[in-house]
């Protein structure tokens, strides 16, 4: 080879090299490719879920939180897609993690408690919520779902001396004298109850917890009408609220307006199919008229 041939053919190597170099240096890595899937599989969970599309937000999210098992943010809005497509068990667990690794756990609070709530695991609600109290033990937020979990677990004394304790220390905040009243009514003095939800009704008429609490002691007291009025203002206030049309069906039946029994009833199972026993009493009053 002539010496001009080998000076040709050593400029062309160099020329190639230098391209290949250059094509070497853009290139993506292996680890700016993954970087940018995941900005992609971000930006679309984020959108979905902003959108309100929860069924569609769920796949991507479920991906990120593959690849990221300890990024809390993506557990935390995988949690609540979850809440929003009813997969209360899925939830729980994630929220539990999110206690574990999460800079502030308490953000998880009250979900992680209304989600054993939403299962019907009252015990695993009650420790969630002590759980949460301890995180935060001045919220009365927290305080007032730990009480309802104790009186939802049959726990009484527990319930009672909680609420009792902040109806003391939180005058302004209605649902712990309201919860206090509830149990007065159902396992103390009826006339206590009363003189307790006509205070909270003094300073807060629209109330819907305390008028319905107020429409069960006149029931009791044998004032049907009364009572039936001060449901119905309830009612209005919160028409999806399960708790009112069980009890104005009970006055409808001990009335024997069987028709409106059986609507009331019909209603409350619509919101809350879960209630066995009103389930049973319109199977019955339904027998009655066939």
């Amino acid at each position: 080879m002539s010496p001009n041939a080998r000076r040709i053919l050593l400029a062309l190597i160099t020329l190639v090299l230098a391209y290949w170099g250059l094509f070497v240096l853009e290139a993506p890595t292996a680890s700016t490719r993954e970087q940018a899937r995941a900005h992609g599989l971000q930006e679309e969970s984020q959108a979905l879920f902003r959108a309100g599309n929860f069924t569609g937000a769920l796949p991507p999210t479920q991906r990120l939180h593959q690849e990221f098992p300890d990024n809390h943010i993506y557990i935390e809005r995988l949690a609540r897609i979850q809440n929003r497509l009813g997969n209360f068990r899925e939830e729980a667990a994630l929220w539990e993690k999110y206690m574990v690794v999460a800079p502030s756990p308490g953000d998880a609070c009250p979900a992680i408690g209304v989600a054993y709530e939403n299962l019907g695991l009252i015990p695993e609600a009650v420790h969630a919520y002590e759980r949460c109290q301890a995180l935060e033990p001045k919220n009365p937020d927290m305080a007032i779902h730990l009480a309802r979990a104790y009186e939802a677990a049959g726990d009484r004394g527990k319930a009672k001396a909680w609420y009792a304790k902040w109806m003391v220390s939180n005058p302004g905040y209605p649902d712990f004298k309201i919860g206090f009243a509830r149990l007065e009514f159902f396992y103390g003095s009826t006339e206590k109850a009363r003189t307790l939800i006509q205070e909270v009704l003094a300073q807060s008429p629209e109330n819907a917890d305390a008028l319905l609490v107020y429409g069960m002691i006149l029931r009791s007291l044998g004032d049907g009408a009364k009572a039936r009025e001060v449901l119905e203002k309830g009612l209005r206030r919160k028409p999806n609220y399960t708790d009112f049309y069980i009890v104005l069906g009970g006055i409808a039946e001990h009335e024997d307006r069987t028709r409106d029994a059986i609507a009331y009833y019909t209603r409350a199972l619509e919101l809350s199919p879960n209630k066995v026993d009103v389930a049973k009493r319109l199977q019955k009053l339904k027998r009655g008229t066939s």
